[in-house]
């Protein structure tokens, strides 16, 4: 017994490596995370855009596997995008605000060409209305914000702020 005690102890030794500075700044020891993950109000699903920025797929929170493509650049009527940079729901999930063209202006804020995208199903369960809509013409907007009932995209753009309204 002391000696496969002993054994255990030398075999762990040899193979324990020295942790040196440059393996830690190198990020050789840096988490692998996920990004752009948007959980949904129903408390079972959340969304995440692909890697390239051309789809936002609805998965399942208990399974991890898409459930659906909520948006799609190549399926979108009246869609000239080649990708997009980011999203957000409106409040009641009915909507979605497509951010492209992004540009950084100071730490995190930044200007960004925006455009909405309807949810909406027919009875059977698809999207009806499939058409983007641009948020507003005149230029990037900057901090673009729902009304609490989503009927109203307020913005700013050159130190104005404005309101669209979605009726």
């Amino acid at each position: 017994m002391l000696v496969l005690f002993m054994a255990c102890l030398m075999a762990m030794a040899q193979a324990k490596q020295t942790l040196e500075l440059k393996d830690i700044v190198s990020g050789r020891f840096r988490p692998q995370g996920i990004r752009h993950v948007v959980p949904l109000a129903d408390g079972e699903h959340y969304t995440q855009m692909n890697a390239a920025g051309t789809q936002i797929a609805k998965y399942a929170f208990k399974t991890g596997k898409p459930v659906e493509v909520l948006f799609d650049v190549t399926k979108a009527r009246e869609c000239n995008l080649k990708h997009f940079d980011s999203y957000q729901f409106s409040p009641d999930g009915s909507k979605l605000l497509i951010a492209t063209e992004t540009t950084p202006i100071y730490r995190h804020s930044y200007k960004a060409v925006h455009y909405l995208y309807p949810l909406k199903r027919n009875e059977a369960g698809a999207m009806s209305n499939n058409i983007l809509e641009r948020l507003s013409d005149g230029g990037p907007q900057q901090v673009p914000v729902f009304s609490p009932d989503g009927n109203l995209v307020a913005f700013v753009r050159d130190n104005n702020i404005f309101l669209v309204k979605l009726l």
